[in-house]
């Protein structure tokens, strides 16, 4: 019993200090380069086709961005069971209500998860002449998100978007899964 108490213990610190190592790397992220494209990686939109909050932020800073630096975004993620349109779309209309011209907007509706995001943007910005993303997600997220970035063969920047505070602990919980299944080549 004892020896599963302590195991128990050192999974609980190991755990803390990833959460720890990615909160501050987090932190460090050099600002957003002169990409010539932005993408932001796809979230959940509610069954009633309402924005879940994380996907609000991550374009509300897509916006910022946009509004310092104007370049053609791609809205990317597909149609998740019990999502009525794909994240993609829901963007697209999020973005186009708030000012931004359609054309200046690519849908890759493809995608189920991060590596597949990048994976799939990759292509619409080699159609495109593209050669230099700017990543928006969430800023737990988005460490990881320019490591799978380089590995899919992109050279991008990042800009994080909040979350709400309430939701820290699940969050960086899950991206410490995130981070494992990464570092294990499982994407």
């Amino acid at each position: 019993m004892q020896v599963i108490l302590t195991l128990l213990i050192i999974g609980i610190i190991v755990y803390m200090l990833c959460i720890a190592a990615i909160y501050i790397a987090k932190s460090n992220i050099k600002p957003a380069e002169n990409g010539d494209v932005m993408i932001i990686l796809g979230c959940q939109v509610k069954p009633d086709g309402e924005l879940s909050v994380q996907l609000e932020y991550r374009l509300k800073t897509a916006l910022e961005q946009y509004n310092k630096k104007p370049v053609p975004i791609i809205c990317c993620g597909a149609q998740g069971s019990n999502e009525p349109m794909t994240e993609a779309e829901a963007m697209y209309n999020y973005l186009t209500a708030n000012g931004i011209a359609p054309e200046q907007l690519f849908k890759e509706d493809k995608s189920f998860s991060t590596y597949e995001n990048l994976l799939y943007a990759k292509e619409i910005m080699q159609e495109n002449g593209f050669a230099s993303p700017i990543i928006v997600t969430s800023d737990y997220h988005l460490p990881r998100a320019l490591a799978i970035a380089e590995k899919a063969g992109l050279h991008a920047s990042g800009v994080g978007a909040p979350i709400k505070p309430e939701y820290f602990i699940k969050n960086y919980c899950r991206e410490v899964l995130g981070w494992v299944k990464f570092i294990l080549g499982l994407n």
